[in-house]
């Protein structure tokens, strides 16, 4: 398995990550792709695909951020899904960064329960902090999100600079990117257990 960095939206292979990247995650979780080409010259972002051999098997979009890695999005081939090549792509990653943080949907149904048991499996802990993700688009509404570590939870200070990087570094490149310092101060000022009421 290898992953090949983008830095070039007019790359074809950028291409058909990206659409990949379009019907995988809801709009409220995709920047549009003038914030993408954006992101691309931030050299903190690593736009990277994954490949068997030729066979082009997904994305993952990620971020070196304040001491861990990021993964902002990771999708697989809809036809490649359940072969296992998302368990490799994560082991693969994990084997080449010492810190790694990631979001997931609260487990509420049947595919979030078994996506955060995945993410378990394969070495990830639950951080029980209250988190709110704004979206990327104007118009969309912020909501709950999970926050995942590996290969070990994260201290409350470290949730905070992980708050400081989103807000500081990866929002910028957002259509809400003047608007998320309303949010900073009360989501780094107290955690919270996830609750499926909440």
């Amino acid at each position: 398995m290898k992953f090949i960095r983008h830095m070039d939206q007019k790359d074809d292979i950028f291409q058909k990550a990206f659409s990949l990247y379009q019907v995988s995650f809801p709009e409220k979780e995709q920047r549009s792709l003038d914030d993408h080409i954006r992101a691309l010259a931030d050299p903190r972002f690593f736009c990277e695909t994954i490949w068997e051999g030729e066979q082009f098997c997904g994305l993952i979009f990620y971020w070196e951020l304040s001491g861990f890695q990021y993964i902002e999005h990771l999708a697989i081939e809809p036809s490649l899904r359940g072969s296992g090549i998302g368990s490799r792509c994560l082991e693969e990653f994990c084997k080449r960064n010492q810190k790694i943080v990631l979001e997931i949907d609260p487990p509420i149904d049947d595919i979030s329960i078994r996506r955060k048991s995945f993410y378990e499996r394969l070495g990830f802990h639950y951080n029980g902090y209250y988190y709110i993700h704004p979206s990327y688009q104007k118009g969309c509404t912020p909501h709950q999100l999970l926050i995942l570590s590996w290969p070990k939870p994260i201290t409350e200070e470290e949730y905070r600079t992980f708050i400081r990087d989103m807000w500081e570094i990866v929002m910028l490149y957002s259509q809400n990117s003047a608007s998320v310092g309303e949010c900073r101060t009360p989501l780094s000022e107290k955690v919270y257990p996830y609750s499926k009421n909440s």
